[in-house]
């Protein structure tokens, strides 16, 4: 979701440097420009016919749009780009996932500049043999993850128990829709409509995805449900209706692939969070609460997955879906979210963290509009004083609240 965002210390990874980083500026203050760039985009698809599924046309689009700024001019030919996109991305013929057997390398667009950066710019990840599971499939952000790990060559499962956004009822067509589109573009999918909030469903889900591809390598919880209501009027049964959702889906899918994952000394998993649990939202305590527990979770599976060759992280996905109307009232806001914020921005993120070439574990990373965050939980260097009294606290209190030379603490480990 895309909500106000503070002030955060990010990790910049730029190049080969992991060096932290302190990034001291609001959200706001390049939300705009993102926004600009977004809207460019979208006049260019709606000029052209580009659909939001065309994530190539879509990407030649935002490289138009980036060809604009000076710093680019040199690298991309605008008018190049123009006359390639325009040519290209209205036919009918526009390319989608290859059929099997055929090369996965995307036609590369004409490019200016060195011969290296050619290569580099075309160079595919590919997860060709992959097997992939994703709960909430069926809409929002988690099918645009299935039809992109599809369009990467992994064979999918769609899990969807096709509730409505608070979690109630039942729709098994929404999932073999989405499983039905992929094979109808050459790929492998099947559906399944298992409750992961349940631990049976989570063993069922597993189950089904071991039976029909024989193995699993990356697991993605994705389902969740939304609503709006003030802490002083929701219940315990409120909040254990989120946790069931939101942390029971993956302590229950998790714990029926692990074993597989350990077996095979190799395995992904992608957690949900969001800003909300990270940062706040008024009217968001059961959701929000659900959600922070998510991160604590994933500290601990990494920890003790790093033995078995298991890689856990968790994102916080920004993508305009049916839980912002239910999440927030403003139109305005909601208008301006649905046109900037399309979900088909985040699903590249799920791939890079699926593929062989990453290896990270126990990060947190915000994705939104074509960016991408780490968000890391920091220290700052603080105040000592052996004989600490509640007034020495109150005198050097500016020491207590800085992070400048902030450092990030990893795993505790006893003894």
């Amino acid at each position: 979701m895309l909500l106000p965002f503070p002030t955060v210390f990010l990790q910049c990874r730029r190049g080969s440097s992991s060096e932290p980083r302190k990034h001291s500026t609001p959200r706001e203050a390049y939300r705009p420009a993102m926004a600009e760039q977004a809207g460019r985009i979208a006049r260019l698809a709606k000029k052209w016919g580009v659909k939001g599924g065309d994530l190539r046309a879509l990407r030649a689009l935002g490289r138009v749009c980036q060809s604009e700024c000076p710093r680019d001019r040199a690298r991309f030919n605008v008018r190049l780009f123009l006359a390639v996109a325009k040519r290209e991305q209205v036919a009918e013929s526009w390319p989608r996932r290859p059929c099997a057997g055929r090369s996965r390398r995307s036609r590369a667009l004409p490019r200016s500049g060195s011969p290296q950066e050619d290569s580099k710019i075309t160079e595919r990840i590919s997860l060709e043999g992959k097997v992939a599971v994703v709960t909430g499939a069926g809409r929002g952000l988690g099918r645009a993850y299935v039809e992109l790990l599809a369009e990467r060559g992994a064979r999918v499962v769609v899990n969807d128990l096709g509730t409505n956004v608070s979690g109630f009822g039942k729709d098994s067509g929404i999932a073999e829709e989405v499983a039905d589109l992929i094979r109808s573009r050459g790929g492998e999918a099947t559906a399944n409509d298992s409750d992961v909030s349940t631990p049976q469903g989570g063993r069922d889900l597993i189950g089904r995805t071991i039976k029909h591809f024989g193995r699993i390598d990356l697991l993605v919880n994705n389902a969740g449900i939304c609503g709006s209501k003030p802490f002083k009027d929701a219940t315990l049964d409120d909040f254990d209706h989120y946790w069931r959702v939101h942390l029971g889906g993956p302590v229950n899918t998790v714990k029926a692939a692990w074993p597989h994952m350990v077996a095979q000394r190799h395995g992904k998993i992608i957690l949900t969070t969001s800003v909300v649990g990270l940062f706040g939202m008024r009217g968001q305590a059961t959701y929000a609460a659900a959600k922070s527990a998510v991160v604590g979770l994933m500290r601990i599976l990494a920890i003790e997955g790093a033995e078995h060759g298991i890689l856990v992280n968790t994102i916080s996905p920004n993508g305009y879906t049916r839980m912002h109307p239910a999440a927030v009232a403003d139109p305005a806001w909601l208008k301006q979210s649905e046109a900037t914020m399309p979900v088909e921005a985040v699903a590249p993120a799920i791939v890079w963290l699926a593929s062989d070439g990453c290896l990270e574990t126990n990060r947190i990373y915000n994705v939104e509009a074509g960016a991408i965050q780490r968000i890391a939980i920091v220290m700052g260097p603080g105040f000592y004083d052996p004989y600490l009294t509640p007034e020495s606290i109150a005198e050097n209190y500016a020491k207590v609240e800085s992070i400048e030379g902030f450092s990030e603490p990893g795993p505790f480990e006893p003894g």
